[in-house]
């Protein structure tokens, strides 16, 4: 295949990986993350991705209900956040009100724990360099053991798992609490997983997103005013973390399993080569176009509109294992 010439796929190489994030198991989220602390099995993670000199990122979503897709690359600002994020109704003041720093890159406002990742690929090597620096480090078990009981304490700040199967992953505590309530919380005295945040900026205003010091409350007022305008992902994992999760995995195929590590490797040769969107099996083939960033490839309606594709699972299996199937046939020359 003829060398990759999409200036947003070319970011995609494990060297440019800023942070990855993950999708908990659903019943963790639905219970105050008191038990069911891992990561939900058979997603494919995604990817954000920078390049040296650049102030642009694009995100590589391989498998999602709307599709495989790497958004046009773009000048955004990213933040990790922890605490109840889906009740954000307004951005900007989720990260304002009360705003206190903590230590190194951490911050608190009133109910809300969070890092300012930043712009650029340097600029996330740095604050996952220094949020390890500040963070406990603490074990999955150790976390599922402080949670369950819900004996988080001490001061405000946050935790780097090290070791289990949520390796990589940052988690958060807050002194106060993360809701105020006249009754016994279901909530607080938990350490919640800091989620990614992000919203679009101009590429003049990167240098008022990157200040620091007394500059820095200029950054958080970038941020919009509401919810719409803010794209909130799943919980954070260090780049090398991600890339052992995916080297532990098996993903199911429209054929034999894939190792996770071809799959992780096999991102790299879509920012090095032109590929398509195409998969097959014994029984038919599925010839699709080049993939290009900033489009989507086999949402899972297709899956139900065409069950042929596999007449033997439900679409959202059918999905998974033809994108998987597809990716594996990713080529390097």
């Amino acid at each position: 295949m003829p060398v990759q010439n999409d200036a947003t796929l070319q970011m995609i190489n494990a060297n440019n990986a800023g942070f990855g994030t993950v999708r908990l198991d659903p019943r963790a989220e639905t219970g105050n993350y008191q038990d069911h602390l891992a990561i939900q099995a058979g997603q494919l993670p995604s990817v954000y991705y920078g390049l040296a000199g650049s102030d642009n990122t694009t995100r590589f979503r391989p498998l999602h209900r709307s599709g495989l897709l790497a958004t046009t690359a773009r000048t955004r600002l990213y933040f990790a956040v922890g605490g109840m994020i889906g009740q954000i109704t307004n951005p900007r003041a989720a990260l304002t009100t009360n705003m206190q720093h903590v230590c190194g890159p951490v911050y608190t406002s009133r109910f809300y724990v969070f890092v300012r990742l930043g712009v650029t690929l340097t600029d996330f090597q740095t604050s996952l360099q220094a949020m390890q620096t500040v963070a406990q480090t603490i074990s999955t078990d150790d976390l599922q053991d402080m949670n369950v009981t819900a004996q988080a304490s001490g001061g405000t700040g946050v935790y780097y798992v090290n070791s289990g199967a949520l390796a990589g992953t940052f988690w958060a505590h807050k002194d106060t609490g993360w809701e105020t309530s006249i009754l016994p919380s279901a909530v607080n005295n938990r350490l919640r997983p800091l989620c990614l945040m992000d919203f679009r900026i101009q590429p003049s205003q990167v240098a008022v997103a990157q200040g620091t010091g007394p500059a820095y409350p200029a950054s958080l007022a970038l941020a919009p005013d509401t919810r719409g305008r803010v794209h909130t992902g799943h919980t954070l994992i260090a780049p090398g973390a991600l890339a052992n999760w995916y080297a532990a995995q098996s993903f199911a195929s429209l054929g034999a399993p894939v190792p996770g590590a071809t799959i992780w490797n096999k991102y790299d040769w879509l920012g090095q080569y032109q590929q398509t969107a195409s998969f097959a099996t014994n029984n038919y083939a599925i010839t699709g176009p080049q993939i290009a960033s900033g489009n989507e490839y086999y949402a899972r309606d297709f899956f139900n509109l065409f069950p042929v594709t596999n007449p033997n699972a439900d679409a959202a299996t059918a999905q998974s294992q033809s994108i998987v199937s597809m990716i594996d046939g990713f080529v390097n020359n």
